[in-house]
């Protein structure tokens, strides 16, 4: 068997930094010199399904096969004394109490004079390996016996370097016949790209006598290719002269497997540790001598290679944190454990935050020593520091604005609110709480729009809607709710947003809107007076003129003109009444009734004005709606386009149809258009804020606002273009109305 020195221990081997790491599929395991096992790796317990207190001292004897145990005791007791390498294949029981192969390999760690301080010991899983290694050798028995040593080929050449006569094992293995290998003709088995050099270094060696070795691929007669190490002596006779060469192959293609594999593990390792800003140490408590992988010599800005003292260890560790560190040392010589979170201060560069976790190993030999592991946690501490300070800033900003957020789940309508939410609700604080019983201290007349507003978060992901709120004083709070779907790790949805009291907000609006009809019934009155001042004083006239003629059938012509001019007051008072008759409950209403009447109304300033008004219906279905408040909106466009076009006259064009599926909403859609002098388009963005206007003075900035606010309140849209081109200038706005837009 096979055996190797390892590396002197006060340095990082490739075996330790291996046992270190449970990432290796082996199993792993470290015992005294004395053969008692203090320390398996994590799979060892994984598979055995065993805890460590079951496996100390001598405990690993209860995964054994009984019938293969004493053979077992006896060769491990063998190498214990005689301090050789131990190597077997044996039976473990794994956590199902099944039975597998394992190849056991262990190795004595010698200090720097030579004595055994402990032994390391890896158990791979050969169980599928040994099964096919068994048929194999079932099927290749004729041949196993007359091999000497298992897996090797023994040959022998003449003393010029030539084979002659039979080769057994050799034809065995590579399944040439004796014709086919003589001579050199045995270097046909070798791999094309290895035949060269082995030619000439087997030459070279039978030409100068010295000893052969050398390795090299050689093709199994199933065609594949093994790899060999081999060696090959002289046999010389008594006056020195070489009589024959007689050599052995050793199939090394699983050690060469390891190795390959053991590099891959290394390369690995140094990936992982860049990747994972992580880095390997080993502190030897008695001398203070410390050793750090790669990883540690970037994370503490240390040149690679230089020797590590506690001096330089210390030197990079932030004064404040010294403390802490030094009393976490202490704990690991007590407890045999060690975490600890410092900072690093590196040159010219921001304080390093380092998660540290090790794990204290007794020694009788070389005594104490941790092991362990550094983690840079810059980025989870400054993100951990981020989450605070928008915490804060989150409550701050809860309080100013008198707000609370919620995370409403979905599927099982429960809501988690915050301590503010709690407050504007005036409910006890629990961490989650029905939404249920938050709606009820919701009126009922707002509770359908709060579950319309949920079914279409649910759909659209989207959630707006402003609702009163009863507390037990009896008074009533406006909120408006806020929020955006989310879904959590299993897939379930939920609302995420805040509530925001927006009562003062809204007895603003209320105001703004009560001054708006206000100023609404002052223009309509100064419009009355001019319409109807006009007719009385043609009356008054007639009258005079009336009274003064001799002539009865004159008199009659002017009391009949009267008359008419009479009339005519009346139908400007009856029309204005039916105008303004507001209706407290929605109703069904026809939009063209609405535009008819707002036409009428503005029919003398639109005549005046030489505006020429074109209405196009192309559907006119009834609408639930406040008939008074949609008229007041057409009003608040006819009017403002008759504005528009005062100076030089235009063209008024109203269109009237059903709204388009592509618009998102069911119902009517109206088009009120103008060619006069259009809007800039730097207004447009804020031209149904409250107080916004385009008219200077005589514009009180809230027509557009209080018509926004109706629409709104009727669940439609209204939108607004314009250009101001010199070919194509004008207005257009646009409202739909819902077909249910309110009930």
């Amino acid at each position: 068997m096979a055996s190797y020195e390892l590396p002197n221990p006060t340095y990082f081997s490739d075996d330790q930094i291996l046992a270190f790491v449970d990432a290796i599929p082996a199993l792993a395991w470290m015992a005294t010199r004395d053969g008692a096992i203090f320390w398996y790796n994590r799979r060892w317990y994984e598979y055995t399904g065993t805890a460590p207190e079951q496996m100390k001292g001598w405990g690993w004897q209860s995964v054994h096969d009984p019938k293969i145990l004493p053979d077992v005791m006896d060769r491990w007791t063998s190498s214990i004394r005689s301090g050789e390498p131990f190597e077997m294949v044996f039976p473990l029981r794994g956590a199902d109490g099944s039975f597998r192969s394992f190849l056991t390999r262990v190795v004595p760690v010698r200090d720097s004079r030579g004595d055994i301080v402990r032994w390391f010991g890896t158990s791979t899983d050969i169980d599928e390996l040994e099964h096919a290694r068994v048929a194999l050798a079932n099927s290749e028995e004729r041949f196993r016996v007359a091999v000497k040593a298992v897996g090797d080929i023994v040959w022998t050449n003449s003393s010029s370097g030539e084979m002659h006569g039979p080769q057994p094992e050799w034809q065995a293995f590579t399944g040439q016949s004796e014709e086919e290998l003589q001579g050199f003709g045995w270097s046909r088995a070798v791999h094309p790209e290895d035949v060269e050099a082995t030619l000439k270094e087997w030459k070279r060696c039978v030409e100068s006598q010295q000893e052969f070795i050398w390795n090299h691929r050689l093709r199994r007669q199933d065609g594949l290719y093994r790899m060999f190490s081999i060696r090959a002596v002289p046999v010389t006779t008594g006056d020195g002269s070489v009589r024959e060469w007689v050599g052995v192959h050793t199939d090394v293609t699983e050690a060469e497997g390891l190795e390959r594999e053991l590099q891959s593990q290394r390369e690995l390792l140094d990936v992982a540790q860049a990747a994972a800003r992580a880095g390997f140490w080993r502190w030897k408590v008695d001398s203070g001598e410390i050793v750090w992988s790669i990883g540690c010599y970037d994370i503490f800005g240390v040149p690679l290679g230089t020797v590590i003292t506690p001096e330089i260890f210390w030197d990079r560790v932030h004064p404040e944190d010294r403390q802490v560190l030094a009393k976490a040392m202490e704990e690991a010589l007590k407890s045999g454990e060690y975490y600890v979170q410092f900072r690093v201060l590196k040159p010219a560069e921001h304080p390093c935050w380092v998660a540290a976790r090790a794990k204290m190993f007794r020694d009788s030999g070389s005594g104490p020593e941790l092991m362990g592991i550094n983690l840079d946690i810059s980025a989870e501490k400054a993100r951990e520091q981020e989450l605070q300070l928008t915490s804060k800033l989150i409550d701050v900003a809860q309080s100013a604005a008198n707000a609370g957020i919620f995370r409403w789940h979905l599927s099982s309508d429960m809501k988690e609110i915050s301590e503010d939410s709690y407050r504007l609700f005036e409910v006890e604080p629990r961490q989650k709480i029905p939404a249920l019983d938050l709606h009820q201290n919701v009126p009922p007349e707002d509770r359908d729009r709060v579950l319309a507003a949920v079914k279409q978060a649910r759909e659209t992901g989207i959630y707006e809607a402003e609702f009163r709120v009863k507390r037990p004083n009896g008074s009533l709070r406006w909120i408006a709710a806020r929020g955006r779907r989310f879904h959590d790790e299993r897939g379930e949805p939920y609302l995420l947003g805040l509530n925001i009291d927006v009562t003062d907000r809204k007895l603003a609006e209320e105001s703004l809107l009560k001054a708006e009809k206000i100023a609404a019934v002052g223009r309509l009155a100064a419009t009355i007076s001019h319409e109807i001042n006009n007719p009385l004083e043609a009356v008054t006239n007639l009258l005079y003129l009336a009274e003064i003629s001799k002539d009865l059938a004159e008199a009659q012509s002017f009391i009949k003109t009267a008359e008419h001019e009479l009339q005519r007051v009346t139908d400007i008072v009856t029309q204005t009444l039916r105008f303004h008759r507001q209706s407290s409950k929605p109703r069904s209403a026809r939009l063209s009734e609405l535009l008819g009447s707002v036409l009428k109304l503005h029919q003398p300033k639109l005549t005046q004005a030489n505006i020429d008004v074109r209405a196009v219906y192309r559907a006119d279905d009834p609408v639930c709606a406040l008939d008074g408040e949609l008229r007041q909106v057409f009003a608040n466009l006819v009017g403002n386009a008759v504005d528009a076009m005062s100076k030089s006259g235009g063209k008024l064009t109203i269109r009237l149809s059903r709204a388009l599926p592509s618009l998102g909403t069911e119902g009517m859609r109206v088009s009120i258009a103008d060619n006069g002098h259009g809007i800039a388009r730097e207004h447009l963005p804020r031209l149904f804020e409250a107080f916004y206007t385009t008219k200077g003075a005589t514009g009180s900035g809230l027509g557009l606002w209080v018509s926004s606010e109706i629409i709104a309140k009727h669940h439609g849209k209204i939108r607004v273009r314009s250009s101001r081109s010199p070919h194509a200038h004008g207005t257009v706005f646009q409202v739909i109305v819902p077909f249910q837009g309110i009930r």
